[in-house]
């Protein structure tokens, strides 16, 4: 990746390295004039920046990994920690910049950069910044106003903030314009392939969407891609190759709440509803999402684990309130365990929850019929 951005934004490296030299020569040189010392500051200044803006680049990359195509922007606190960390080594760093303490480095970086000219880098740490504080709007005015750009060198940079707007906001044809030129400028940029895949996706291309996010993981993508390929994979209904991947994430981080809700999707659609079970109730413990034992409730239905299936039930009763179709399993469940007077008050206590949820008619007519069948059933 590294060397990658080096070609890309043009690293001097040699300049970078010769800031240990200017100093050096200016401590020895007795005889150096005060404007050879201010040529040699800024020739190390300008360095330094250089070197700031390319670690911003690259940790930015990292962390925008994060970003989930059906997400929010990143809050900004959040993008300022993933900026400070990246930033550690920045030296361009003036007290007296505007803004937030936790902005100065970059807004140091950004003007030191233009000082010297380089101003395409500069834009698109501009547009960073305000995306990072959800200036949504003045981000998409500097990379409309930064457009001629894109094709000059280090342009890339500039489409790729763009491409990352328009995405955001939905507009994923012209951002499929955008990142079809990043990845064809730096065909070896992971995370490009990657964003491409998710603005297919996006634009409901889903074979195009499969292609690029595969190709973003032979180039070495992270486990973001492999989880973004695996809901691919779920939305194509191809739930084993979805299983394989989200097993990769799993294997690098057994945390992963989503990877795992992810896999017990995969593992009720292939009829392994234990497995599936185990799989949402490992998912629960990590993150308590009321909608996960709810999952696992439906699997174990599968298993004809009834009476498991109630036990958990239990767990969850107190969020019936908000989540009707908690109390519509729990009257299925007594139903199933042969307890008819007890499934006929929890369908009666569904009904009056589910009132007013239209997102319950189904199972509201459902309930309604079962009352029907059960008082027949006298």
């Amino acid at each position: 990746m590294r060397t990658l951005l080096t070609a890309l934004l043009g690293l001097q490296l040699a300049a970078a390295a010769g800031i240990g030299w200017l100093i050096v020569d200016r401590q020895g040189a007795a005889q150096a004039t005060a404007a050879q010392v201010a040529r040699a500051d800024a020739h190390a200044q300008a360095a330094q920046a250089h070197e700031a803006a390319h670690r911003f680049v690259e940790a930015q990359l990292a962390y925008e990994r994060a970003t989930r195509l059906a997400g929010h922007l990143p809050q900004a606190e959040g993008w300022l920690d993933g900026a400070r960390r990246c930033l550690a080594l920045a030296t361009v760093q003036r007290p007296d910049a505007p803004g937030p303490a936790e902005q100065r480095p970059l807004a140091g970086v950004a003007a030191a950069l233009r000082a010297a000219g380089d101003t395409v880098v500069a834009d698109a740490l501009d547009i960073a910044l305000l995306r990072g504080r959800g200036l949504i709007g003045g981000a998409f005015e500097k990379a409309e106003a930064a457009k001629a750009a894109q094709d000059r060198p280090h342009g890339v940079w500039i489409r790729w903030q763009h491409a990352t707007l328009l995405m955001h906001a939905d507009r994923f044809a012209e951002a499929i314009e955008q990142l079809e030129k990043v990845v064809q400028a730096a065909p070896e940029f992971a995370d490009g392939f990657h964003r491409l895949g998710l603005a297919y996706l996006g634009a409901e291309r889903p074979e195009a969407g499969i292609s690029a996010l595969q190709r973003a993981l032979a180039k070495g993508a992270g486990p973001e891609a492999s989880r973004d390929l695996a809901r691919a994979f779920l939305g194509r209904q191809m739930w084993a190759e979805a299983t394989t991947h989200l097993e990769t994430v799993l294997r690098g981080d057994p945390g992963d709440a989503e990877a795992l809700r992810l896999l017990g999707a995969a593992h009720y659609q292939l009829k392994r509803y234990r497995l599936a079970a185990d799989t949402y109730r490992k998912a629960w413990r990590l993150e308590p999402q009321p909608r996960t034992l709810i999952s696992a409730v439906i699997a174990l239905q599968g298993a004809q684990a009834w009476a498991e299936a109630l036990a958990i039930i239990e767990e969850i009763r107190p969020q019936a309130e908000r989540l009707p179709e908690i109390a519509f399993h729990e009257a299925v469940l007594k139903e199933r365990l042969s307890r008819p007077a007890d499934a006929k008050a929890a369908y009666q206590g569904y009904l009056a929850l589910a009132a007013g949820h239209p997102d319950e008619a189904k199972r509201v007519a459902t309930a309604q019929k079962r009352l029907v069948e059960l008082a027949l059933d006298k």
